[in-house]
This record gives C-alpha cells, sequence and structure tokens, in this order.
C-alpha cells in the first residue's frame, strides 16, 4: 500500500493535501472518488480540469506541487495602452507612470449594478518601473470558473482633485472630480474603458489591459496681433466639480456643481507675454483642462500696448460652437486688432489625432 499525496494550492487559504490510499498505480476514477469523499465533508479544494493530467502523471510516492497548472494561482497581469501625444502638459507614453484601479468580484455571476462593490481591488495603485508596470498585493484569477472580474481605471493614480468612491459603494464606480484653479497645477486625467466579468479562460494571456482616454476637454488659447502688446492676464470661469461615471462601455459625466475663474500661468515674465505684432504664427498664451460642459462658460483677457491703459475685457461668451466633449483638444484663436477682438475656434478634433479645422468667428468688442 503506498501513500500519494498531491499538493493543491489555493493562494487565498492555507495548502491542503490530499492523501490517496492505493494499491500500484495511481487510478483516475479511485482519484475522482476520493476527491468527491472529501468535497462531501467539507473541504473545499480549487481544482480544475487539469488536476487529472497533471496530479495523474506525478503522484507517486511523492509529493508534488500542482499550483502552476491551476488558475486559482495564475497572477493577474495588468498595463495600460495610452497612445502618445505631442503637448507637454498631456499625459503621455514618456510621462505616464501611475493609474489607478477598482475591481469587482462576482461570485458565480455578472456584475451587478446594484450590489457589487470593489472587493477585490479598491483603488489599487499600478506604477511603471523601468519598462514594467507593477502592483502589489500580487493577485490572483479566480479558481472558480463561474466567479467574474470587472476592472475600472483611471489615472494619475490619486490625481489632484479627484475623490475616490467609498469602498462599500455599490454599483458603476463614481470619482467626484474638481478642476484646479490655476492652469499650471490642473491635471490631464484619464479613464479607462472598463473591463466587464473577465475570467481567466476569457483573457488572453492572462493580461488585463486597460484603454485608456483623455477624460476632460482640452481648451487652448493661442493669440496673434497687429499690434504689439503685452498680455498680462487671461482666465477661464466654467464649472469646478463633477461626477466621473463609468458604465459597461465606458464613461461620462454627471452632476456639474459650481463655476469657478480659472487663471492662465502668463510666465514670460513678470508683465506677462508680449506679442509681436503680424507674426506669421499663432502664440500659445495656455491651454487648460477643463470639465466637458461648456454651458455657461466665458473667458477674461487684458492686454496693454506699450503704455496705453490696459484694455481689459471680462465675461466674453465663446462662439456656440463648437461644444465641449470628452476627449476633445480645441483651440482658440484671438486676433487682437485696434477695434477690437475676434475669437475664432479651429484645429477642432480628438486628443489623439490633430483633427480637422473648424472656423467659427464671433467679434467682442474691446
Amino acid at each position: 500500500m503506498k501513500i500519494h499525496t498531491c499538493r493543491i494550492t489555493n493562494p487565498n487559504t492555507k495548502t491542503s493535501e490530499l492523501q490517496i490510499r492505493l494499491n500500484g498505480r495511481l487510478n483516475g476514477d479511485t482519484l475522482t472518488n476520493n476527491l468527491k469523499n472529501v468535497m462531501n465533508n467539507n473541504l473545499k479544494i480549487w481544482i480544475t480540469a487539469a488536476l487529472g493530467a497533471g496530479c495523474l502523471c506525478a503522484c507517486e510516492g511523492e509529493t508534488y506541487d500542482c499550483a502552476g497548472q491551476q488558475p486559482s494561482t495564475v497572477p493577474i497581469s495588468i498595463a495600460p495602452a495610452l497612445a502618445a501625444q505631442t503637448r507637454g502638459t498631456d499625459i503621455t507614453t514618456d510621462n505616464f507612470t501611475t493609474f489607478g484601479v477598482m475591481a469587482y468580484l462576482s461570485q458565480g455571476s455578472d456584475f451587478n449594478t446594484t450590489t457589487s462593490t470593489p472587493n477585490f481591488m479598491y483603488n489599487q495603485k499600478v506604477e511603471k518601473k523601468g519598462s514594467a508596470w507593477e502592483y502589489t498585493p500580487q493577485k490572483y484569477w479566480p479558481g472558480n470558473s463561474g466567479d467574474k472580474l470587472s476592472f475600472f481605471a483611471y489615472a494619475p493614480y490619486n490625481a489632484s482633485g479627484i475623490k475616490v468612491p467609498d469602498n462599500n459603494a455599490t454599483g458603476y464606480p463614481r470619482f467626484t472630480y474638481t478642476v484646479s484653479t490655476k492652469e499650471a497645477d490642473q491635471t490631464d486625467l484619464l479613464a479607462a474603458t472598463p473591463l466587464m466579468n473577465r475570467t481567466y479562460a476569457s483573457t488572453t494571456g492572462n493580461s488585463v489591459t486597460f484603454n485608456l482616454k483623455h477624460a476632460l476637454t482640452k481648451v487652448i488659447f493661442n493669440v496673434q496681433s497687429e499690434i504689439n502688446i503685452i498680455v498680462s492676464a487671461l482666465s477661464v470661469s466654467a464649472w469646478t466639480t463633477s461626477e466621473l461615471t463609468f458604465t459597461d462601455s465606458g464613461f461620462s459625466w454627471e452632476n456639474y456643481t459650481g463655476t469657478q475663474e480659472f487663471t492662465a500661468s502668463l510666465t514670460e515674465n513678470s508683465s506677462g507675454i508680449r506679442v509681436t505684432a503680424n507674426a506669421a504664427t499663432p502664440l500659445e498664451l495656455a491651454a487648460f483642462f477643463l470639465l466637458p460642459d461648456k454651458t455657461g462658460a466665458t473667458f477674461s483677457l487684458t492686454y496693454q500696448q506699450d503704455d496705453e491703459n490696459p484694455v481689459v475685457m471680462t465675461g466674453n461668451a465663446f462662439p456656440d460652437t463648437p461644444t465641449w466633449e470628452q476627449s476633445q483638444r480645441l483651440t482658440y484663436l484671438l486676433k487682437i486688432k485696434k477695434d477690437g477682438v475676434t475669437v475664432s475656434s479651429s484645429g477642432i478634433g480628438e486628443w489623439e489625432s490633430d483633427g480637422e479645422a473648424v472656423d467659427v468667428t464671433g467679434t467682442t468688442p474691446p
């Protein structure tokens, strides 16, 4: 009589050893019957169809670790996918170093919009180290084929102005975001298309890859002038706070509250930014990361020609079109003349591309 021992490892519980007394070689039917008897005695063992082949060939009077062959011990690899950008204030593949993950474990069912909570990963930090993305503690795919994981991600991790949902909040995650008042402090917030109801079997290479997109509207101000001027102030009045709400296929913004004056960082010199008359190329003044709703938004501008009194323009409306949308980048061109300022919008398009130029013009008196 031999004692054959096969160790079955569950990363979430202690290792269990199943001892099977057999005469001669190991028999598959006997193994199955013994497994049933053990499970009937309420010993929970995470086991897969590979157990028969994996242990049958190795359990010959020795201890054999079957852990590497079970989904319950396969680590979850996490990585982002982000289109390369060109502007320095954007999050790019070069300066993208952290993101946060919420993961929901649904036992024996799909994600439940009323009861699911981030019980598997809660605001898990994923960090780039060298060329690899790492997180700790390591998580593993569930061994039960009926258990599913749903993943949600945002970046940067714990971004300035963001408030993550509570760890017991149910349903799709809702992040409250407040825009920083200074342009220089504003964040290029990213959010990922959710990965719903994933299993070990349905995930290629055990890797969870997030497709992160820009969640805000990038509003750029350029200027051209027919006279030599110094621009000493530029600001935008717009929504302050909103909720970034995930769905099963994406994300949107809801519940806008409060308005705020967002000020540009005009730091060329102590007086502001000098604009040369009749320059062939527009000069960029500022790039704001704002909530994607232009309702009620205005801008203010202060500039001065030589020793003349400053021209102060406050509460100027934006052109009616385009609207501000998430993941959109657009440019407003301020053309300053002796008798007023012309405002046009161009270069409108998705952040990931240059977009097609669309010109919309309106005139604001000095």
